[in-house]
Formats: C-alpha cells, sequence, structure tokens
C-alpha cells in the first residue's frame, strides 16, 4: 500500500510551498490566472453574474465559494480565493493518494504511481491559480475510483448509492470544470451498463480509471 508516512509528508511539503507562494501572491495582487480569479470575484461582489455579465471559461463554484468563505470569515474575496486554493491543493492530494490505494496495483507501484503524480502536481503550486491546482484534476480521478469501488461491492439493493454518488460528483465536478463534468456523466452512463452486463470486474476497468486520470492531467 501507498504508506500514511508518504501522504503526510507530501501534504506537509504542499502546506509549506502554499504558504510561501501566498506571501509572494497576494503582496503582488496575484500571479498568471489568479489575476484573472481575482478580477472575475470582484466583479461578482458589485452585483454581476458569470456569464451573463462578463465572460469566465471555468466552473463559477469557486468564485462564489471565495466570495462566501471572505464574508464567514470577514476577510477580503481575495484571501477567500486564496483559502480555497490553499485547501484545495492539500484536498486534492489527500484524494490522489485515496484513489491510487483503491487501485489493484502491486504494493510498490502504488507509492511509485502516487510520487509521480504528485510531483508533477506540486509544480503547479508556484502559478497560485485555481485551474491548475490539484485538486482540479484529482477529482476526477476520484469520481471514477470512487464510483468503481462503491459499485463492486454494492448489492442490488444498494444500488441507490452508486447512483448518488454519480449524481453528487457531477455536480462537483460541473461547478469547478463543465467540460469534465459533463465528459464523467457520459462516462458513467457508458460504464454502469456495460458493467451490469459483463457483471464482473476486469482490466479494462483499471484501464479506464488510469485513462480519465491521464485525460484530467492533459
Amino acid at each position: 500500500l501507498c504508506p500514511y508516512t508518504t501522504l503526510f509528508r507530501s501534504l506537509g511539503i504542499d502546506a509549506v510551498l502554499c504558504g510561501i507562494i501566498y506571501w509572494l501572491a497576494n503582496g503582488l495582487g496575484g500571479l498568471y490566472d489568479g489575476v484573472y480569479y481575482l478580477d472575475r470575484i470582484r466583479l461578482i461582489a458589485r452585483g454581476e453574474v458569470p456569464f451573463r455579465d462578463f465572460e469566465f471559461l471555468y466552473g463559477s463554484a469557486p468564485l462564489y465559494g471565495s466570495l462566501a468563505i471572505g464574508r464567514l470569515l470577514h476577510t477580503s474575496p481575495d484571501n477567500g480565493y486564496y483559502l480555497i486554493w490553499g485547501c484545495g491543493t492539500i484536498l486534492g492530494i489527500f484524494l490522489l493518494w485515496l484513489s491510487i490505494r483503491w487501485l489493484e496495483l502491486p504494493s510498490g507501484g502504488k507509492r511509485t504511481v502516487f510520487l509521480l503524480y504528485y510531483a508533477l502536481l506540486s509544480m503547479f503550486i508556484s502559478l497560485a491559480t485555481l485551474n491548475y491546482f490539484s485538486l482540479r484534476y484529482t477529482l476526477p480521478l476520484f469520481a471514477v475510483t470512487g464510483l468503481c469501488r462503491l459499485d463492486r461491492n454494492a448489492r442490488w439493493l444498494t444500488r441507490a448509492e452508486v447512483i448518488l454518488f454519480a449524481l453528487a460528483m457531477t455536480a462537483v465536478l460541473l461547478g469547478f470544470s463543465p467540460e469534465e463534468g459533463l465528459v464523467y456523466a457520459i462516462a458513467v452512463c457508458l460504464y454502469l451498463p456495460v458493467r451490469r452486463y459483463y457483471a464482473q470486474r476486469s482490466f479494462a476497468l483499471d484501464m479506464l480509471v488510469l485513462i480519465t486520470a491521464l485525460a484530467g492531467l492533459c
């Protein structure tokens, strides 16, 4: 298995990196595409609506989330944005670790796969932007592996759990990245009937997980 020590060390390193980048980015008024996000958050704070009053290329959930957290904590929307970015970065690494633990890989292979993905995702921390933070890339992987894990263990009387999980993850993915939510919904609609037809786990299922993870990173 991918050990807990590997997870805790990875989370600790990313937490320190996020703190350093936050100190730099906040003092400069944002970095890279983070400036784009912060500008859109300020437009929402003035009462404008995404997609209707201004263009936005991604899901609007992080924008409203940043504004809500800023108001809840009595701080600026900018700090709300960086809090979502930092927590999302940490959560994304945890979901990556959890998803890889669920894959049927050799024990040593799981740790290697996790470290490779972790190293790649950690490179994006320096951008301090929500369209490149780890949660956006690992959510689809978690959605797929979580669905497969539930479906493998579910009986016909508990099939509702699989459907509810699929619906919940589709909604979350649409909030962050509409194209990912759409692709996930299509994949679920294709996978479940095929799974019911064969009624057994196969190598193709693990390939689906890995291909989805690679597509998310691309």
